[in-house]
């Protein structure tokens, strides 16, 4: 997934950190949709707590 207007936009180390965990999940999200990985449910998830 690219973004078509990316700035230079100063981030904190923290807010690095987000952004790349984001990056993350989303690309989990679309292997899932593509059937390639199977992710676990709200209820599994649940489940584990």
């Amino acid at each position: 997934m690219k973004l078509k207007n990316k700035k230079n936009i100063k981030l904190s180390v923290e807010q690095r950190k987000w952004v790349i965990e984001v990056k993350k999940a989303l690309l989990e999200v679309d292997l899932h949709t593509q059937g390639k990985i199977k992710l676990k449910t709200a209820q599994q998830l649940l489940a584990e707590l």
